[in-house]
């Protein structure tokens, strides 16, 4: 299941964030926090993937890798 797309910007660098929920194996519950950011002709992806049990310390690293992202 997705959510909306959310109007993001990282590095000064705009695009959309996704979170998808879907069923892993032994009924694990996975979280993908997709960031597609585009600058010009160039297309980023960051994905951030993550169970149920290691969620927030996932999230905290994956929010600290996208605020220090840096385009020149």
């Amino acid at each position: 299941e997705a959510g909306d797309a959310k109007v993001v910007k990282y590095g000064g660098i705009p695009g959309y964030q996704y979170v998808v929920e879907y069923p892993g194996a032994g009924n694990v519950k996975l979280q993908n926090k997709l960031t597609f950011l585009f600058k010009g002709q160039q297309e980023f992806q960051i994905n951030c993937q993550s169970s149920e049990k290691n969620r927030k310390a996932l999230l905290e690293g994956c929010d600290q890798i996208l605020g220090s992202l840096k385009f020149t």
